[in-house]
This record gives C-alpha cells, sequence and structure tokens, in this order.
C-alpha cells in the first residue's frame, strides 16, 4: 500500500508538466490582438478560449484538463499519505 502514494505523486507531476506544456504551446497561438502585456495584467483573460486561434484553443482545452487533473490527483496524493500513515 505504500507504493500507492508514490503512484498518485508520479501522475500528479505528470499532470503538471502537462499542463506547463499545454500552456506554453497556447501562448504561441494567441490572437495578434492579444498582448503579453495583457495576459501579465489580466490573467483570467488568458483562460478564455476566444483570445487563441483555432490550434491555440485546443491547447488551451489540453492546459484546463491538466490544470483540473493537477489537483484531483494532488488530493488523491494526500489522502492516499494521510491513509498508508494511519495504516502502519
Amino acid at each position: 500500500m505504500h507504493w500507492l502514494p508514490i503512484l498518485f505523486g508520479i501522475a500528479t507531476a505528470g499532470s503538471w508538466l502537462f499542463a506547463a506544456v499545454s500552456w506554453i504551446l497556447a501562448l504561441r497561438h494567441r490572437i495578434p490582438e492579444q498582448s503579453s502585456l495583457l495576459d501579465l495584467i489580466n490573467g483570467m483573460k488568458a483562460f478564455n478560449p476566444d483570445h487563441y486561434t483555432e490550434i491555440g484553443q485546443r491547447h488551451q482545452r489540453h492546459f484546463m484538463m491538466g490544470f483540473a487533473a493537477f489537483f484531483v490527483f494532488m488530493v488523491l496524493t494526500v489522502a492516499s499519505m494521510a491513509l498508508t500513515q494511519s495504516m502502519s
């Protein structure tokens, strides 16, 4: 049972890496009117798929899925660590 937190930890790191790479790829496909400075000032606009080309929208969707998977796997990692500690 001690392998479960390790497995979830690896999945957490993998989903974070997937989200980071997808985000970088999405930023490379912004619409021309969207500036990097505007993304820094108003970060929530970066989550709006309308600010990306069609290819960028696909990468932005992948980023959102990786972002959600990261938090799910993080909760599972912490829960499995707590379960492992209570069993020993």
